[in-house]
């Protein structure tokens, strides 16, 4: 790989040399080529280099090799260079001041910068920024250009669109020079026999009737040999964040916590200058109690589902939710159609000829788009059981967390992550030592397993019988996972598993049973690790009902006690299926069609999703999609029958939940005020953490590069806001704001408790033993955060913080006569 680098390097210096002999003629060049002139070619080779291999192995498979968006690597090539330069500047800076603080202490006087600086904080905070990424081994990109902004020795002229013009410079010159020779068995060798083959590949691919997109491919020899190298290599080329073996740091402020030397951010996404200004001024302490609470839960890989899913993989995949390892057959298509004159002019045989040739490139088209999802998908699993398999020597691993910009946590670890795929959830467990189950964590145990096999809303009992039936077959399973019947057990359920992860634990914990001794008895003394989900009901609808204290809609989602589980899915359903038959008794056609036809199935996606914000379009595309898997109707009835469903739906769960409908409306008003007065909307968590919503209309500006031609929609802080978004979006964001302070005051009080926990948003975790205490927890933290009026709250900040723009709030909607503290005697809130 080293000898690519003196002819990527020449190519950039002959590049440079025409540019400085264009502009000693007085000819005008593009403006990114300046920037060309900044770094020595050899330091721009070695950036191309590292870069564009480091973001090809984002993502990759030594069988699947590995590629980047054309968009992307471009970015990021031209975002490397843009670093280089101001890591110089910051260098040059630190010892400028090095140099005036010397010569001042020499002169028995303070130079002006130290005067200044202790009287400015915030002039001391960036000077100590300064001198960590001078002296980091490894800064990121990010942070050394965020830095020279910060201390104003960023160059004022870079741009976005001149980022991507450099990066496609760089691409150009590895395009032209990096080869690699490839032997007879298809691996790297530098014989003399060995055919030479481009090391990276451009492409581009149809994404669409009207775009196509361009690819960088990495040659699968290359990728092959760099994952099956040592960890230091691969870690040198491509870092990414990993589980870690140690405990994470605190977090402390919003850019101190979570890996030790690798630096990470509270926000996963890039605030802008307004909200980080804010994020700073916040006392986020509890916020930081909890996300230390989540990254010091220790896990393990449970290498009973490792092995299984390993032994499946190999055999191909496309089984238990694993996608195919073979590509679909893609037809071939004729190059030229098989007639050019005008369709009015031809007769019945050229249309039929046409018309096959037509549905025979739709089929090619359609084949090459599921073989480029399932290339995508395979890499993904790859890594996934690669990392696991890497992690299983470990006793323990830990997650560190941060936050999206509402505040929900999430794991930093991109591949092997309890919030990552079914896949994923079955291979982690909590490390060891277990809790001994005892009686209720054996009750519990039940229940989870009742729960995965889809019982999940029967009542308590009718769970403990349906998962005492399934037992044998769960045992059965464990022992052999891989017989007809086990397979047919196992993986054929929604999350195949998970399942197999608590089949494999009961057969662990019954394995020690005598004869004579009950089974509910020898499973007591077992320590499980196997972690026990506890799923809100609809959790967005929960919160709507509390803040409105609505009765009606609160027992729809379990605020309210109940002998069994209500199911609000069912109950619209319902609704549904009663105004169908009106209206079928009053003879419309449609009706009859559908009548007696209405399932939970076919409407539970759009309920799910009408808290989040979904569109009268979304629910029509949701509920279509629903009637393409359950009823055999013609495309032209499918289209109306999802239209017609999509209004009831909706109107259905207006008519179910009036309070939660008009304190959705509330918040959507507040937000579409604060938008025409062209500010974003902004809040306060009940835990401390500011919100900005960064949604600002897109500069969408077409870049013409000497590869290709690239679209970029670019986005920044002094664009207007994008109105409509900013109103559709509060709403579902400011619930979400609600779910996640929920949880981390769950996370702190669990801790405090000495439970183990974890969470996927409105999914709590924990051992089975302990699941009785993090229930009561959980209700209970549900009624501390709702006893204060958030709404109002909500109101007084908007109105402060808007005064200015002088806009008016409607009043509060009407609240309910819910007494919120029922949810503490609600067995089916979170079940």
């Amino acid at each position: 790989l080293l000898s690519w680098m003196d002819p990527v390097a020449e190519t950039i210096r002959q590049r440079q040399l025409e540019v400085r002999a264009a502009k000693a003629r007085g000819r005008q060049t593009a403006p990114a080529a300046a920037f060309l002139l900044m770094v020595e070619p050899r330091a721009l080779a070695v950036i191309a280099m590292h870069e564009a291999m480091a973001t090809c192995l984002a993502v990759s498979s030594r069988e699947e090799g590995s590629s980047a968006r054309f968009t992307r690597l471009t970015a990021r090539l031209g975002e490397a260079v843009r670093a280089e330069i101001n890591l110089r500047n910051l260098a040059k800076l630190r010892r400028k001041r090095n140099r005036e603080k010397k010569e001042a202490r020499a002169a028995g006087v303070a130079d002006e910068h130290t005067q200044r600086r202790a009287e400015n904080n915030r002039l001391q905070a960036r000077d100590r920024m300064v001198d960590e990424i001078v002296r980091a081994s490894r800064p990121s990109l990010y942070q050394v250009n965020f830095v020279a902004e910060r201390s104003a020795v960023a160059h004022p002229g870079w741009t976005v669109q001149h980022e991507t013009q450099v990066g496609a410079y760089l691409v150009e010159a590895l395009l032209q020079n990096c080869t690699v020779g490839i032997d007879a068995d298809g691996q790297i060798s530098d014989s003399r026999e060995a055919t030479l083959e481009p090391a990276f590949a451009h492409t581009v691919l149809q994404s669409g009737p009207n775009k196509v997109i361009g690819e960088v491919t990495l040659h699968p020899a290359i990728v092959q040999t760099v994952l099956g190298s040592s960890e230091d290599l691969r870690e040198t080329i491509a870092p990414r964040f990993l589980p870690m073996v140690v405990s994470p740091r605190p977090w402390t402020s919003i850019d101190v916590g979570g890996y030790l030397r690798s630096k990470t951010s509270l926000l996963r996404q890039k605030p802008d200058m307004m909200h980080q200004r804010a994020l700073y001024a916040a006392d986020l302490s509890f916020v930081y109690q909890g996300l230390n609470v989540l990254g010091s839960q220790p896990w393990q890989v449970n290498r009973t589902v490792l092995n299984v899913a390993s032994q499946l993989w190999q055999e191909g995949g496309n089984i238990a939710g694993l996608v195919s390892r073979a590509d679909e057959d893609v037809p071939t298509v004729p190059k030229k159609k098989p007639v050019d004159e005008e369709f009015e002019k031809l007769d019945d045989k050229q249309k039929a000829q046409l018309f096959d040739y037509l549905d025979l490139r739709r089929k090619a088209r359609k084949s090459a788009k599921t073989n480029r999802e399932r290339h995508s998908l395979r890499c993904d699993t790859s890594y996934r059981l690669d990392q696991a398999l890497e992690f299983s020597k470990e006793d323990r691993i830990y997650l560190p967390h941060s936050l999206d910009f509402r505040g929900r946590a999430y794991p930093i670890p991109a591949h092997l992550q309890h919030m990552a795929s079914d896949l994923c959830r079955g291979m982690l467990t909590f490390s060891k030592p277990g809790r001994e189950l005892g009686e209720r964590g054996v009750f519990w145990l039940k229940v989870h397993l009742a729960n995965l096999l889809g019982h999940d809303k029967l009542c308590f009992q009718d769970r403990i019988a349906a998962a005492e039936s399934a037992i044998p077959q769960a045992i059965a399973a464990a022992q052999n996972p891989y017989s007809d019947a086990s397979l047919e057990f196992w993986s054929t359920q929604e999350d195949p598993f998970q399942v197999l992860a608590a089949c494999a634990e009961f057969n662990d914990a019954t394995r020690f049973s005598g004869a004579g001794v009950r089974l509910d008895k020898a499973m007591e003394g077992f320590e499980s690790c196997l972690p026990v989900q506890m799923d809100g009901s609809c959790n967005g609808l929960q919160h709507y009902a509390a803040l409105g204290r609505d009765v009606v809609g609160g027992a729809q989602v379990n605020l309210l006690p109940s002998e069994k589980p209500m199911d609000v899915y069912s109950g619209v359903a319902d609704r549904v299926g009663e105004k169908v038959a009106r209206e079928a008794a009053a003879g419309d056609e449609l009706a009859k069609k559908l009548l007696g036809k209405i399932s939970r199935k076919i409407v539970k996606q759009t309920v799910m999703t009408s808290v989040y914000g979904v569109t009268r379009i979304g629910a029509r595309q949701q509920i279509e999609n629903r009637l393409k898997e359950t009823m055999d109707l013609s495309d032209d009835d499918q289209w109306h029958a999802a239209f017609y469903l999509s209004k009831l739906t909706l109107s259905s769960l207006g008519d179910l939940f009036q309070g939660a409908v008009s304190t959705m409306e509330w918040l959507a008003i507040c937000a579409q005020n604060i938008a025409k007065s062209d500010d974003s909307v902004q809040w306060i968590t009940p835990l401390g953490l500011p919100v900005m919503q960064p949604y600002r209309i897109e500069d969408n500006k077409q870049v013409r590069t000497v590869v290709q031609s690239v679209s970029l929609s670019l986005s920044s802080e002094d664009n207007p806001v994008a109105r409509s978004r900013q109103r559709s979006a509060f709403p579902p964001n400011y619930i979400h704001s609600l779910d996640s302070s929920h949880m981390l005051m769950t996370a702190v009080a669990c801790a405090d408790a000495g439970l183990n926990f974890a969470s996927v948003h409105d999914s709590f975790w924990t051992n089975a033993a302990d699941v009785d205490k993090m229930n009561t927890i959980l209700r209970e933290q549900f009624v501390k955060l709702h006893q204060k009026n958030l709404l109002e709250d909500l109101l007084q900040y908007f109105k402060a913080r808007y005064e200015h723009n002088g806009i008016d709030f409607p009043d509060l909607p009407k609240r309910g006569e819910l007494e919120l503290t029922e949810v503490l005697k609600s067995q089916y809130f979170f079940d």
